[in-house]
């Protein structure tokens, strides 16, 4: 039953997750254990963890010579799959519970399972063996082994290796440093999925821990500014400068129409002429600002719109553009009533280099 070629492997679909050639040899030479998948002759899929050596790019391990499941098995079918893993440290990466992952490394060999019968060769396994597991502090006659007919050496030969990794990211790229949730839109209700409080925690009761609600009951109404803040992402800074620009749209009218009417403007000789409206400076102010939030707000715009969609919104890109909108609000207020020009300039300076930030912090969070 061990006669078909192997078909095409298929690639790893996350190639951010593709684990190097060298990465699979490191693997496959240091992991301590891996888990060997066979086939019976009654279709059911057996595995089994073993101890192993990796020896001129094949997989050896090791069992005792009574007959067993893994015996008839490769009797059965040859065909067989190795898997090795290394797991490291859970981490959170968003603000939500699914946002949690592990970071690992693993690799799959599939190939064909043969027994070693030759007794040097399985000799030469066991110095492999004990040359990656004993301890050379150990006080043992070297390459004597007894009861080397007592044990059955199987060898696979790898026709096919694929590996795959998630490092452990730096405390600033994890949650709360840094939100890269999946999920940016979502927002937690009182109760947990299926009409479920959330379950308590040990801990949850320590001061300064944020809590998303102070009781079931209170939980809809209470949420803290900062878990709010992240829940809109990008969002509710487009949207509170998409309303100031309507704050200044409505302050224009109120202004130059009253202006108009006094001035006793003549609408169609203005648009026969086609001269320009003279009216105060305090009336002419507010319609240059309202006209300046159509300039340089329109970057901010998109460069926000592009970190929400790409998954770049964290914490500290969010403060950003709220720290932007604040400033454009200010150099708005400043301009339609004083018109200070060195504090309105002061205000367009910081508003400009607050950009600047939220786009070298969006492009590196997207490198």
């Amino acid at each position: 039953m061990s006669d078909g070629p192997m078909s095409d492997g298929r690639t790893v679909r996350r190639t951010d997750k593709h684990l190097s050639a060298a990465g699979v040899a490191a693997l496959l030479a240091g992991a301590t254990c891996g888990r060997l998948g066979s086939v019976g002759a009654d279709g059911w899929p057996y595995v089994v963890p073993l101890l192993y050596v990796y020896v001129d790019g094949e997989i050896w391990v090791h069992n005792t010579q009574a007959r067993g499941h893994l015996r008839d098995n490769v009797d059965h079918e040859a065909r067989v799959c190795f898997e090795l893993d290394e797991a490291g440290a859970v981490f959170p990466y968003g603000r939500f519970e699914c946002d949690t992952a592990l970071a690992y490394r693993s690799v799959v060999a599939f190939g064909r399972i043969r027994v070693v019968e030759d007794a040097v060769r399985k000799a030469a396994f066991f110095d492999a063996f004990m040359a990656k597991y004993a301890d050379p502090a150990w006080a043992r006659p070297r390459a004597f082994y007894p009861r080397l007919d007592q044990v059955t050496v199987y060898a696979i030969a790898i026709e096919r290796l694929s590996g795959k990794e998630t490092p452990l990211p730096a405390p600033t790229q994890c949650w709360p440093a840094l939100d890269r949730t999946k999920s940016p839109g979502a927002r937690p209700g009182p109760e947990g999925r299926g009409g479920r409080a959330p379950p308590r925690r040990r801990g949850d009761d320590r001061r300064g821990a944020v809590a998303l609600h102070a009781s079931p009951e209170a939980g809809s109404r209470f949420q803290t500014a900062e878990v709010r803040m992240l829940e809109h992402g990008m969002i509710a800074p487009i949207l509170a400068l998409v309303g100031w620009t309507f704050v200044m749209w409505f302050w224009m009218y109120a202004t130059r129409i009253p202006a108009m009417r006094e001035a006793k403007v003549d609408m169609a000789e203005l648009a026969r002429t086609g001269a320009k409206l003279a009216l105060p400076p305090t009336v002419s102010r507010v319609a240059d600002n309202y006209n300046h939030l159509h300039e340089q707000p329109t970057i901010f715009y998109a460069l926000a719109l592009a970190a929400q969609a790409a998954g770049a919104a964290d914490p500290l890109s969010i403060g950003l553009a709220w720290a932007y909108v604040a400033a454009r609000v200010v150099h708005s207020c400043i301009q339609a009533t004083a018109n200070v020009i060195p504090l309105r300039f002061a205000a367009f300076a910081i508003g400009t280099l607050l950009l600047l930030a939220l786009l070298v912090r969006t492009a590196l969070r997207l490198a």
